[in-house]
């Protein structure tokens, strides 16, 4: 017990510290989750050890995930979803993945080691949209033209990869994950049309929530994270990942509240962000060895232009084609550099295939340390590309 608060000790110094180091920079260009993830990975068991990456730290680290998820899953639009502009965005998905399993295949034989090939796979179409809220919100992007083109390709950079986990990196026959992500869905439309109904018909229930909202009790956000532990949960029951729950439980927190609900979105925040997620960053860069992934930089560049060729060339083309108004060319460019940001997922599918033994931990320490300097270069080289729309 003792080691246990002695690494969230420096898990939460960490989370103090960095933001601050990441003020101090000049022009800002190191963002807070690269400190965060390099912090685990010097003081994590491969390096220092001050922090152990036990039962715990996993546990709380996964939480933070979930928020993550959570968040980023109640801050789409579902209009991003449809219209010409979301079903160009799923397309361009669509083409990043063939382009993916191509790359996979090169790594791994499908016929013999499936899973690694199917999580290289998913890993490189990702976008961390949970990680891209936050910067397109220190940069004052959100609601700009540049902000929706992002969201439109980062959305289905998010939701696809949770999707193709379900089906792809499970034991189960595909007809059968299709049956429980079916079963999932139904909870999750019972839930949110439940819900909704008792918020709009009010009564004394909605009362007493809206009584007790900015008490001690803080009844909206406790009905928050009980909304994202029953699916969290739903989806753990049913051995899916927890990350397909928490994105659903933001997606039904978004049909709830659909124009939001300021108090609570800023509580859920301070406890995500305050907290969780920053656990989560730490943890995620425990898995990093920096000795080793040092020892082999050649490799670690061709993982990062992997993800350039695969993820942001077929965004920059797709946004370049059709009638209409477009973006400038460097605007576009930097849509495409910001949705090549990626962690969450790559975390997620490295971490299965590591567990189920299809890839070394080696092998999921160079795609997290790729991932970790895609969250860095990525938002750092759309911030010198993009420039003010006339």
């Amino acid at each position: 017990m003792t080691a246990d608060y002695i690494s969230l000790l420096a898990i939460v110094a960490a989370a103090v510290i960095c933001p601050i180091i990441a003020q101090i920079v000049p022009k800002k260009i190191i963002p807070e989750a690269v400190l965060l993830l390099l912090a685990g990975a010097i003081f994590g068991p491969n390096m220092v050890g001050t922090i152990q990456d036990d039962q715990t730290i996993q546990f709380m680290a996964k939480l933070g995930l979930a928020f993550q998820f959570l968040i980023a899953g109640y801050e789409i639009d579902p209009k991003l979803l449809t219209g010409k502009r979301g079903m160009k965005g799923l397309a361009t998905w669509a083409v990043t993945f063939v382009l993916a399993l191509c790359a996979a295949a090169l790594l791994f034989d499908p016929a013999d080691n499936f899973m690694a090939f199917a999580a290289v796979a998913i890993a490189m179409t990702s976008t961390a949209l949970g990680t891209l809220i936050g910067i397109m919100k220190e940069r004052g992007l959100e609601g700009t033209a540049l902000g929706d083109n992002i969201m439109s390709y980062g959305v289905w950079g998010q939701l696809c990869p949770v999707i193709a986990i379900a089906l792809l990196l499970s034991t189960r026959r595909a007809y059968q994950t299709l049956i429980v992500l079916a079963v999932l869905v139904g909870i999750c439309v019972l839930v949110a049309l439940g819900t909704r109904r008792v918020k709009n018909r009010g009564g004394k229930l909605m009362q007493i929530i809206e009584a007790k909202g900015d008490s001690s009790s803080q009844l909206f956000v406790r009905c928050a994270v009980l909304l994202l532990v029953v699916l969290v949960a739903a989806a753990s029951v049913f051995s899916l990942d927890v990350i397909l729950g928490a994105f659903a439980a933001g997606f039904v927190l978004r049909f709830i509240l659909p124009e939001g609900h300021q108090r609570t979105d800023d509580k859920l925040n301070a406890i995500a962000y305050g907290f969780f997620i920053p656990i989560f960053f730490v943890e995620s860069g425990m898995k990093i060895d920096l000795l080793s992934v040092g020892a082999a930089p050649t490799r670690l560049v061709i993982v990062v232009l992997a993800l350039v060729v695969v993820r942001a060339l077929p965004a920059f083309v797709a946004q370049s084609l059709g009638k209409g108004k477009k973006l400038s060319v460097r605007n576009r460019a930097a849509v495409s550099a910001y949705i090549t940001t990626a962690l969450s997922i790559i975390v997620a599918v490295s971490s299965t295939a590591v567990d189920a033994g299809a890839l070394t931990q080696a092998g999921a320490s160079l795609m997290i340390s790729g991932a970790a300097i895609s969250v860095f270069l990525m938002p750092l080289l759309a911030q010198v590309l993009s420039e003010p729309e006339e």
